[in-house]
């Protein structure tokens, strides 16, 4: 196109204007104009705005620059599309957004984000390109690129809950870690800074930074000056330009003050004597009780820590401890499993929030888990009935039973042997055991009475100092309580003397007695009926019982020579095979052993013959005797005489004696019938007998002849001196 030179001048006119706009601060753009063809012809001309708005902002991204601007508007009324971003440092500018003089940003066209930018402080302009002219914008307000923050400040040697606090044992030499931010660089430093309230005391600290994210370690930080309470620890990053970051804060507690110490420490669920031991029964789970003083600087945050050391070491603690004011506190669910059998040390420690540990209350408690070893074997000591094997209604309520111990090292004198018998209830008792050489000891004054009859299941056990109990060795014993019901009646079997109710001389050695038992339904055929008899002495004997359908039972061969003579006591008695006694049947029985003293003489009173001394066929059949007594103070009116008369065979009777004040009794009506005639073999004998049956030594009369026997009668008799007629008469004169 060629311009004439009335459109050259025209265009230095209008550069001229819009220059002299734009240096003042206008907002018009350049002016342009237009001509086709060549030769002379009229021209267009127009005017191409400036950009405006510039706004440029630091990102979260350090090192760009976020831009925005409104957009020019052509002379033809369209939006431009094509811009030219420069970033100046003071009055020198420098592309930026990626845009060169030859190389516009087209898209997006009002905005873009300037990277890599140094930390420092810019303005930005933006030009806009329209063909071959152009428009620059107003300079956009400065921004300032620096350092970002770091991400976080925070205490990582912390004591105490959560490892948040600044305590006794760490505030010499705190550690910080400051985390950074991914755009931060080695050149960049860091700088912590640390005080109490109203930065009374402050502690700062500068380290080297890092490049890109990263955490810088601060370590030995001795915050032992601040004073106790919330400390505040804050941290920025510092360019190489002196440009600092806003800071990243966090607080901590620093508390260096620790609880008073437990006043004392004691073990609660401790087992064995005195309750004092740890043993196998409680080794995983021991408690322990913790008083805790009267004390301003202690809270209800406290921890009450109780340690057991043995070989290894165990704590147990609890959530919070008392207010200050004091009190006790249980540490329980203390897991002693993994010590050593001995002594163990015991410690209990307060520590509150921020770690701080008080003085220790101490003391010692002993751990033995091992128990003895079990008995060899127990049986009963006093048992009765059969085989002294039973528990009955007499022992139930003191028991003894033999615990035999094994020769064992681990046994000792001071364990404690338990015998415990079991049946519907239970019931024990315990005697110290015998050394580890072993041995038998025995276990009394054990109570069954509230057992219930039946098999009794008994067991004994070894038990040492510390509580623990051994295997056991078992047995069973019968426990029978009930005895049979008692005997109907009770009667003499094999009496003497009158009404054969005597015990005499005869059947003194060997004593027999009837016993009638009733129908029911606990007696046994099992069970013995004993019958006593009591006079001075005692004298027994036994018959197995009937079954329980009743019946009689015979008890003989009683022995009752050693009895005094007198009344004598008879009692009647079922006892089972538990040795249960019924009670009695009881009766009287007179013993009696002492003979009438012997008769003195005696004769024959009726006799016939030559000196009246003859039995004959006139008296044989009832011939009688006097019979002379002594005074005897053991005689009486009761006794009986009898006359025995004795030839081939005997024949006898009898008469009450006399008194004791002696006499003569006669003893009549004997029939001498079947005596053998001639001189009596024996003779006559007198004795004494008293109701009781005993009989007194004979006394023997003469010697007496039976002669019964009539001699022949004579052939013929005839008058030898009669007179008158035949001499046949007894007259006056013969």
């Amino acid at each position: 196109m060629r311009r004439t030179p009335v459109a050259r001048l025209l265009r230095r006119l209008l550069l001229a204007v819009l220059t002299a706009s734009v240096l003042a601060g206008g907002t018009v753009a350049f002016a342009y104009w237009t001509a086709h063809g060549t030769g002379s012809a009229s021209a267009t001309s127009g005017m191409l705005a400036l950009p405006s708005n510039v706004t440029a902002t630091a990102t979260s991204t350090r090192g760009t620059v976020s831009l925005s601007w409104t957009g020019a508007i052509g002379p033809d009324g369209n939006a431009v599309t094509r811009y030219r971003v420069q970033r100046l440092a003071g009055t020198t500018p420098s592309d930026a957004c990626g845009t060169t003089a030859t190389s516009p940003l087209t898209s997006p066209p009002t905005t873009c984000s300037d990277t890599g930018v140094a930390d420092g402080t810019y303005t930005y302009t933006v030009t806009a390109v329209y063909h071959s002219w152009t428009s620059t914008s107003a300079a956009s307000s400065a921004v300032t690129v620096v350092p970002h923050a770091p991400t976080s400040v925070a205490l990582v040697n912390g004591g105490g809950t959560g490892s948040a606090y600044i305590d006794s044992g760490n505030a010499s030499s705190v550690s910080i870690d400051v985390g950074l931010n991914s755009t931060s660089l080695a050149s960049d430093a860091v700088t912590l800074t640390v005080h109490d309230a109203g930065s009374v005391h402050v502690v700062t600290r500068t380290a080297a930074g890092t490049a890109g994210a990263g955490t810088v370690h601060l370590t030995g930080v001795d915050l032992s000056t601040l004073t106790d309470g919330t400390v505040t620890m804050s941290a920025t990053s510092t360019d190489t330009l002196t440009s600092v970051s806003s800071a990243v804060s966090s607080t901590a507690t620093k508390d260096t003050v620790a609880p008073a110490a437990p006043a004392s420490v004691s073990l609660s669920n401790g087992l064995g004597t005195g309750s004092a031991y740890i043993n196998a029964a409680n080794a995983a789970s021991i408690n322990y009780t913790v008083v805790l003083p009267n004390n301003a600087n202690d809270a209800a945050t406290d921890t009450v820590r109780v340690t057991l050391t043995s070989g290894a070491a165990v704590n147990g603690s609890i959530a919070s401890g008392l207010s200050s004011s004091g009190g006790t506190v249980a540490v329980n669910g203390i897991n002693a499993a993994s010590l050593t059998d001995s002594s163990v040390a015991v410690s209990a420690t307060a520590t509150d929030l921020a770690g701080n540990v008080s003085s220790a209350a101490t003391t010692t408690t002993t751990k033995d888990v091992v128990a003895p070893a079990a008995p060899t074997s127990v049986s009963i000591g006093n048992g009765l009935g059969t085989g002294s094997a039973y528990i009955n209604g007499t022992n139930r309520g003191a028991l003894s039973y033999n615990v035999v111990l094994p020769n064992n090292a681990g046994d000792a004198a001071t364990d404690t042997i338990t015998v415990t018998l079991t049946s519907g209830a239970s019931t024990s008792a315990t005697h110290a055991g015998l050394s580890s050489a072993g041995g038998t000891v025995g276990v009394s004054s054990i109570n069954a009475t509230a057992l219930t009859d039946a098999s009794v299941a008994v067991s004994a056990t070894a038990t040492d100092l510390a509580g623990n109990v051994s295997a056991a060795t078992t047995t069973t014993t019968t426990k029978d309580t009930v005895a049979p019901a008692a005997p109907t009646s009770v009667a003499i079997g094999n009496g003497g003397g009158t009404g054969s109710a005597y015990i005499n001389a005869a059947n003194a050695g060997s004593v027999s007695y009837n016993v009638v038992l009733p129908n029911n339904v606990n007696d046994a055929a099992s069970d013995t009926i004993a019958v006593t008899l009591t006079s001075g002495g005692s004298a027994s004997a036994t018959h197995a019982g009937l079954s329980s359908a009743g019946g009689t039972v015979a008890v003989t061969s009683i022995n009752a020579g050693s009895l005094t003579d007198g009344s004598v006591a008879v009692s009647a008695t079922a006892t089972d095979l538990a040795g249960n006694a019924s009670s009695a049947t009881t009766t009287a029985t007179t013993k009696d052993v002492v003979a009438p003293a012997a008769p003195t003489s005696l004769s024959l009173s009726n006799g016939l013959g030559t000196g009246s001394a003859y039995i004959n066929a006139a008296n044989a059949a009832s011939v009688n005797y006097n019979v002379v007594l002594p005074s005897n103070a053991g005689d009486a009116a009761t006794d009986t005489i009898t006359v025995t008369l004795t030839s081939g065979t005997s024949a006898s009777a009898t008469h009450a004696g006399l008194s004791s004040a002696g006499g003569t009794v006669g003893v009549t009506g004997i029939n001498a019938n079947p005596l053998t005639d001639g001189v009596l073999a024996v003779g006559a004998t007198a004795t004494a007998t008293d109701l009781a049956g005993n009989i007194s030594t004979a006394a023997g009369g003469t010697a007496v002849t039976k002669d019964t026997v009539a001699p022949a009668a004579p052939t013929s008799v005839a008058l030898s001196n009669g007179g008158g007629t035949g001499s046949a008469y007894i007259n006056a004169a013969n």
